[in-house]
Parts: C-alpha cells; structure tokens; sequence
C-alpha cells in the first residue's frame, strides 16, 4: 500500500508538472501590431495589457534647454526603458521641438540652426541632438526613432509644430537617417506622425524622396509611415490606405505603416464638469470610445493586416492634450468602457493573418472578415442610425457571438446564414453625423476557415431586427497610474563632430531588430519554452520515480 501511494503521489507530481510545460507552450507572446501611447503614465496597466510596442517623447527643447552641453534625462528615465523592454514593449522615440539656442525661427517648431550643413559639422544642430538621442537609446534598447510628429500641418495652423517646408522636412529625415545609423546600425526611422491635415502632403514628400538621385540606395531614408486619427475609425482606414497607395505609386517597396487611433469621449461626467463643453465632437460618450477602439481596429487591418495600431492613449493627460481626456483609462485612474473593449481587442484579433471588408458598398452597415489559422471572424455594426439584420453565410454548425460588454453567446445558422442584427448608430455629431458606428459585434467561427480564391458569397442586409441587449461592460479592477516620471539631470553623452567616433558609445551592441515590411506577418508568434524543457520536466519525473521504487523495494 505505501508504494501504491508513493506511486500515485508521484504521479500526480508529473501530472502537474506536465501541466506547467503546457502552460509554458501555450504562453503568447503580444502580437507586435499591437501599442500604446502614454504606457510609461500606468506601466504596470500597460504590461497587463500585454501590448507590444510604445511611443515615447524625447523633445529636444527639454532635454537640451539651454544649450548642446544640457541633457535632461536621469535615472528615471533610465529605469523606465529598462522597465519596458522588460514587459516585452518596444519603443518608439519622437524627435521633436526646436530649442530656442537652435533655431531663427520660433522655438519648439522652427528649422534646426545648420540643417543644410554637414552633418559631421557641429554648427549642424539637428546633426549633433541626433547622434546624442540615438546613442544614448542605443544602450538602453531603443533602436526606433520617429522623426517630428504633426509636419503636415501648415505653420498657421492652431498647436503647429513644424515651420519648415516639405522639402525642409526632408533634410531632417536625411540627416537623422544618416546620423542615427552612424551612432547605432540597427536604428530605425519613422516618419513623424501625420495628422491627415494634409491629405497632399505625403505625396508631396515622395516626390522630393525619389528625386533625389542618393535616396533609393539607402532606402529612402525612412523605414516607416506613420498616420493618426483621433475622430473617426473610417478616417483611419483612409490614411492607412493612402499612404500605402502613395508608396506604390513612387515606386517604393512598402515600408512599415503604423497607425496611432484614439477619440475624446467628452461626455463623461467622471473626467469633466457638467459645464465642460467642446466645440468639435462634443457628443462622444464614454460607449462610443469603446465602440471605436473595436471598429477602428477592424478597419486598419482591412486596409492591410501588417499594419501597428497604437491606441490613444493609456491614461488621461490633460496637460498633453489641451484639456481633453483621451484616455483607456482616467486621470485618476479609474478605467472607461474603452479599457474593456480595447481589452476584447488584445483577445480577438491577436494572431490574425488575413482581413478584408465584406461588401463595403451597403450604406447601412459596416463588416470586417479576420481570418486566423483556427478560426473565422466577422466583427459587424451599423454606419447609419438605421438598425439592419447582416446575415453571414455559415461556415460552421455553430459560433460564438461577442458582445461589446464582453459578454458570449453560442448560436447556430438558420437556413445557411447567421443574422446579426446591428444596432442603429447614434449619428449626433454636429457636423459629421455619424461619426462612430454602432455597438460592433463579433461572430467567431471555431475551425472555419476562408475558402480561398472562391470565397463564396459576401453577407446581405436586411432593414431592421431586434437588438440584443447588451449588459453593463465589465470593469478591471481600479488601479491608478504612478506619478508621473520627472527627469532629473545626468551627463550628456559624449558627442563629436566624426560621426565613426559617435558610434563608439554603444556601450554594448543592441539586439537586432528587423523591420519588417507591412505585409509579412501572417502567422501569430507564440512563445515556445526552452527546448530542454520537456525532456528535462519527462526525465526528472523518470528520476524520481525510479528512486522511490528502489527506496521501496530495499525497504521491502
């Protein structure tokens, strides 16, 4: 009997080991398309989150207020990085903001004093600020760099930050390529973000890009695009699609395009006063966000499913932002709906390898088809005030339907079809009248999957249905953001005038990062366990138990 019992204990020990091997197989890894803006405000929110990416402001006037000798980052600075390339995020550093010493022109948005010069020279500002960033991110992980942020709006624009011409704009992407490369070969450059202001102006810069005669050879001097829309999913779609066409258009291999996505839910009596009002979007409700994070989403991959999509932005920065509040989660912490739907978001669209919009020609309603290697999703709502009944050809006995609140039902095809019926859209905004789709719902087929070059026929529409209800969106637990990082001042890194002499302050080479065109992700990554681990979990179970039983027969 006791070796009986020494058996079974042992093998409920392997059985639980077998179970940590499991867990450990299973364990995803964040999907890199997925990011955050403003993670460092709520870091441990942020690795929750499990996104994969981040974007990080290095404004040139704060680091160097006073003179090229300035450079205001300190250990906090330094213990954040390191705490992010921890959580797995990568990040993504913006150059921006001419110093008064630097620039003719207005501070914070005028040319760089010298950027025509040599960028060996050190009458070359912009130059020698680059080569200081750049290395100083070397060493502690960051190899991206996006360069400005905003440059197509026009000067006399509200909050400009770029003086310059498009041509100007282009001297600062060169010379930042070039230097950035010098100080680190594995650095990356974006494009700094573009805020549709506009739409003429990315053409305007490819143009200039592929004229010069030195540009294809080194790449075009940028690595990626990067877009932002911060009031309507579909305006995202379109920014995303013309800056892929544009590059196709000039004859440039497709580089990265990146997408910064968020909207200010200004009815929201937990974040303003009653009395707070706002001229543009002022009836966006706390629901709406979280029903443009899902259909923002869906729309982005529709336009190509290599895309990154950064939310913006984690927690609430008013100071930032103007007084408005862009936030998953308040300035006090406290989460909105968005949370939980950006939360369902990380959940059903990670690993993705394939989307497309499903008849984007009915005026009623809006559908998105993800494929996944196990599955088929169609996420679905209504572009109109007008409640419509989708109804999806089956390609399953029965799929689970998601709600918004989170909530999951199984349901079966009637006559061949799922219906889906979508709630009308509000359609109150002022001008744009419907700004934001309806409550969006995702129809998840387990073990379909697209049948390939015969798709079969598109979902049809019907006028009206009775909506299912949705129940209050689900929580997280309340946890408020850490203060906010303050910088306290550490050297400057050593900078000359020979850049081969500025690459010596890689302290240590940074791991290589690829950048990876926007249509080569097609399979989700998963994180394997070490490779010795299996065997070693199988062979130390062995072990144990053949040395209990020769315990046992010697005692026996």
């Amino acid at each position: 009997m006791k070796i009986l019992s020494l058996v079974l204990r042992l093998s409920l020990l392997l059985a639980v080991l077998a179970a940590l091997s499991a867990a450990a197989s299973a364990q995803r890894r964040a999907d890199p398309r997925f990011g955050l803006v403003g993670a460092w405000q709520a870091p441990e929110e942020a690795a929750a989150l499990g996104t994969a990416w981040e974007i990080i402001e290095f404004r040139w006037d704060e680091l160097q207020p006073g003179g090229p000798g300035d450079w205001n980052t300190g250990p906090a600075t330094g213990d954040y990085l390191a705490q992010a390339a921890g959580a797995g995020r990568e990040i993504v550093g913006v150059l921006v903001g001419t110093p008064a010493w630097a620039t003719d022109g207005a501070p914070g948005s005028g040319i760089p004093r010298g950027l025509y010069d040599p960028p060996d020279s050190l009458t070359n500002t912009w130059a020698t600020f680059v080569r200081q960033a750049v290395s100083y991110g070397a060493v502690r992980g960051v190899n991206r760099w996006a360069i400005w942020q905003g440059q197509d709006a026009p000067p006399t624009a509200p909050g400009a930050t770029w003086d310059g011409s498009v041509m100007d704009y282009y001297r600062l992407v060169k010379v930042a390529h070039e230097v950035a490369r010098e100080a680190n070969p594995h650095a990356i450059i974006h494009l700094g973000t573009l805020e549709g202001a506009d739409p003429a102006w990315l053409d305007a810069f490819l143009d200039i890009v592929v004229e010069d005669s030195s540009a294809a050879p080194n790449g075009y001097y940028f690595d990626a695009v990067m877009v932002r829309s911060t009031f309507s999913p579909y305006a995202l779609h379109t920014q995303l699609e013309r800056a892929l066409l544009e590059m196709h258009m000039h004859g440039i291999t497709l580089k990265e395009v990146w997408g910064i996505a968020g909207v200010r839910p200004a009815l929201d009596p937990l974040a303003y006063t009653e009395d707070t009002t706002f001229s543009r979007y002022p009836n966006i409700t706390p629901e709406q966000q979280a029903a443009y994070i899902v259909q923002a989403h869906a729309l982005a991959f529709a336009a190509d499913r290599g895309v990154r999509i950064g939310v913006y932005r984690l927690v609430d920065d008013f100071e930032a932002d103007s007084g408005e509040g862009f936030g998953l989660l308040r300035a006090d912490g406290s989460p909105r709906p968005a949370h939980s739907a950006y939360r369902l978001v990380l959940d059903e669209f990670s690993g993705l390898t394939s989307a497309r919009r499903l008849d984007d020609t009915h005026p009623h309603v809006e559908a998105v088809r993800l494929a996944f290697p196990d599955r088929l999703t169609t996420v679905a709502w209504a572009r109109t005030s007008q409640t419509s009944t989708l109804l999806v050809p089956a390609r399953s006995r029965q799929a689970t339907l998601v709600g918004l609140d989170g909530s999951r039902r199984t349901v079966q095809p009637e006559d061949g079809y799922y219906a889906l019926v979508l709630e009308g859209a509000a359609c109150d905004d002022p001008q744009a009248g419907c700004l934001i789709g309806g409550m969006p719902w995702l129809l998840v087929e387990e073990g379909a999957r697209e049948p390939g070059r015969r798709r079969g026929p598109d979902p049809t529409v019907e006028p009206g249905g009775e909506p299912l209800p949705l129940g209050p969106i689900a929580w997280p637990t309340h946890t408020p953001p850490p203060p906010t990082l303050m910088p306290t001042t550490e050297p400057a890194p050593t900078v000359t005038a020979v850049p081969t002499e500025a690459a010596a302050l890689v302290e240590t080479p940074p791991a290589e990062t690829v950048a990876v065109q926007a249509a080569a992700i097609s399979e989700p990554v998963v994180a394997e366990p070490p490779g010795w681990l299996r065997p070693a979990l199988i062979a130390l179970g062995a072990a144990v138990i053949a040395g209990a039983a020769a315990v046992a027969i010697r005692r026996r």
